[in-house]
């Protein structure tokens, strides 16, 4: 789940930095806040990427191992081994 909101959060960074740029923002039909500089955009954009790709890979990987593994003796079962 954690690997799901990482890229959400960077996709999301890769975004704001795109619209800090003059060229994207008069592409886009978004009207922003005046307060949103594009400095201010740039930044926030940075640190939204950072987060998102620290969050995808730290996060572990949800691979289940078995419990216990049989021992066989030609086709036959003799034991189960614990990992």
């Amino acid at each position: 789940m954690a690997k799901l909101i990482g890229y959400l959060i960077t996709i999301l960074g890769i975004l704001g930095f795109a619209l800090s740029f003059d060229k994207i923002k008069s592409a886009m039909p978004l009207a922003l806040p005046a307060q949103l500089t594009p400095t201010i955009l740039t930044i926030a954009g940075v640190v939204l990427i950072i987060i998102g790709i620290f969050l995808v890979t730290k996060s572990k990987s949800q691979i289940k191992t078995a419990a216990e593994v049989p021992i066989y003796h030609g086709k036959q079962i003799i034991g189960y081994r614990r990992n």
